[in-house]
């Protein structure tokens, strides 16, 4: 048995040598070089998730969160190796939204929510110009967000002295920044979620937002934004952003 052993190569070395001199050499190289063979470790723990996502039953594996975080660092290398990685956005790994979150609105233009005068625009294009809206879930069990949702939306930071402001649609359809406090909003303060595939609404989803009031659906059209129409289509899908933090988002993975 020894014998035949030692007749055998093995696919990790270049099939000069037996298994037993393959390895000893592999020990040798990860002892004098153990960023190398720490490198070579994360490479084929990627390349085995990848083939696993590229086999059988691969594309109805659940995307949690270390598969999300995966996914980024392969996507992380191609963008540093191609020299484009303004082309990858990790707001997709802000993972589900909860109540208590903060949050971005994004336009179906591209651009985020921002404010003018209390008349929210849709007019920022930068994330760090945009309104943050801290999410208030209204009912027990909702603590993760979902279709028929109803939700509030205070803006951070609002002015003590004011009270509290919260995103709410007008008498005539307009959608402004509002004051109100937390124990009694209107329902024009209120919105129910609606999404077109079931399950969590997660970062860097399109939902829709009904307003309860009046319920008629937020719409973009140019900078404007209003509640006008019970239509579902571009102008009312707004993309609801969670940004992850700094320290969570995972370096390019090795070549």
């Amino acid at each position: 048995e020894a014998a035949v052993t030692e007749q055998h190569t093995d696919s990790l070395g270049d099939g000069s040598g037996t298994i037993s001199e393959q390895i000893a050499e592999m020990a040798a190289v990860a002892v004098a070089d153990p960023e190398a063979s720490a490198a070579e470790a994360e490479h084929d723990t990627h390349m085995a998730w990848v083939r696993a996502r590229m086999g059988p039953g691969g594309a109805e594996r659940p995307w949690d969160p270390t598969s999300r975080q995966m996914l980024y660092a392969i996507l992380a290398m191609v963008a540093e190796k191609e020299r484009c990685k303004d082309a990858l956005d990790p707001v997709g790994l802000g993972g589900q939204i909860n109540a208590d979150d903060t949050v971005l609105l994004r336009g179906h233009t591209g651009l985020w929510f921002g404010e003018k005068d209390s008349k929210v625009l849709c007019n920022k294009g930068e994330r760090n110009q945009a309104l943050e809206f801290h999410v208030e879930a209204k009912g027990a069990g909702n603590t993760v967000l979902r279709h028929s949702t109803r939700v509030a939306f205070r803006v951070t930071g609002s002015e003590p002295d004011r009270g509290d402001t919260w995103l709410g649609v007008t008498a005539t359809y307009d959608v402004r920044l509002m004051s109100g406090s937390r124990s009694s909003k209107g329902l024009e303060m209120y919105f129910v979620t609606e999404t077109v595939n079931p399950g969590y609404i997660m970062s860097g989803s399109q939902i829709y937002l009904k307003s309860s009031s009046c319920g008629r659906l937020v719409d973009v059209e140019g900078q404007a934004v209003r509640a006008r129409t019970h239509d579902r289509g571009t102008p009312q899908r707004i993309t609801i952003e969670k940004l992850p933090a700094v320290e969570s988002i995972p370096a390019p993975c090795a070549e």
